[in-house]
């Protein structure tokens, strides 16, 4: 059995000052000291690797012979879709009955996933 000591600290979260480590305060623009969003790096310019598409929409509780075709024709109804893919199996390409859409505008966005949750697509009830 291990031993733990609690420290209390005044405030909550613990500050730790950044005189300690000689580096800026971590989201934190240097020029305005304004927040930045998650997408940006230090300088304010926008991340463009790693970064998932902004108008990404999870899709499950799809068909076991649900293809990306089925999805790009059913989503394609509500605006431009950007890609769409089904998540497989590794070892067999076999579906695990989710995937992901990533529609060209917010506005479509939400106007297909407002109509298309618990849509009956191919004998399921999509979410």
């Amino acid at each position: 059995m291990s031993s733990y000591s609690y420290q209390s600290h005044n405030s909550f979260p613990p500050q730790v000052p950044s005189m300690t480590t000689g580096l800026p305060p971590m989201n934190v623009n240097m020029n305005t000291n304004i927040m930045m969003s998650p997408a940006m790096n230090m300088m304010g310019q926008p991340l463009t690797t790693g970064v998932k598409h902004p108008y990404e929409l999870f899709v499950g509780d799809l068909s076991f012979f649900c293809e990306e075709k089925d999805l790009l024709e059913l989503f394609s109804r509500f605006g431009v879709v950007d890609n769409c893919r089904i998540v497989r199996n590794d070892n067999k390409n076999r579906s695990l009955m989710f995937g992901f859409v990533c529609m060209s505008t917010l506005e479509e966005a939400i106007l297909a996933s407002d109509t298309l949750n618990n849509f009956m697509f191919m004998g399921r009830a999509m979410k």
